[in-house]
């Protein structure tokens, strides 16, 4: 905790809300030191009776990413090299919505861990043919492929602003992204 004596609460909340899914990475690959790392920070997430059921293969092999990329749907098309986490999921550990919640703070965690590297990332839930990449993937069959993360140097830095909707790319190929405030979804009862 010695770190967060150099840390104020408003840079930590900066950094948090600073962290944004990037779709356009840069021509080198992430360093695998890096992704451990982040991948660590997830496994740091609570799950159900400390369960931690988790696992992860790191893909950066080319034959292999691209039979990842054939497989997910991206509402911006990527550019860039990336590598790309696959995250796995034992139900039987931390079965139904526990699970599931916790399977989504361990990959949160991956990407507040990768924005502390200097990386970007993008979490990829829409998958297609998780069966045949499972088989190329070597994964067992007692996992699932909960998600994807894609990771990589960002090469953009998208616009934040107040609204609702589906983010969008400008005339300028600015990717912009709506947030709405925190008062339009928070009812507080005293």
């Amino acid at each position: 905790m010695l770190y967060l004596l150099f840390l104020t609460s408003h840079d930590f909340h900066e950094f948090i809300q600073a962290r944004r899914s990037i779709r356009r990475f840069g021509e080198e690959m992430p360093p695998l030191s890096s992704i451990m790392r982040a991948i660590e920070d997830g496994m740091y997430a609570p799950s159900p009776v400390n369960s931690q059921p988790w696992y992860f293969v790191v893909v950066m092999g080319e034959r292999e990413r691209k039979e990842i990329e054939e497989r997910i749907e991206w509402l911006i098309p990527p550019q860039g090299k990336r590598a790309y986490i696959v995250v796995l999921w034992d139900s039987l550990k931390a079965p139904g919505w526990a699970g599931i919640a916790c399977m989504g703070a361990c990959c949160e965690n991956i990407l507040l861990g990768l924005h502390a590297e200097g990386l970007g990332g993008c979490w990829i839930g829409s998958i297609k043919e998780k069966d045949s990449l499972r088989t190329i993937l070597k994964i067992p069959q007692h996992l699932s492929i909960f998600s994807i993360i894609a990771c990589g140097y960002p090469q953009e830095k998208p616009l934040i602003e107040t609204g609702e909707g589906r983010p969008y790319l400008d005339k300028k190929k600015v990717l912009h992204v709506p947030k709405v405030p925190v008062k339009e979804r928070v009812r507080v009862i005293k």
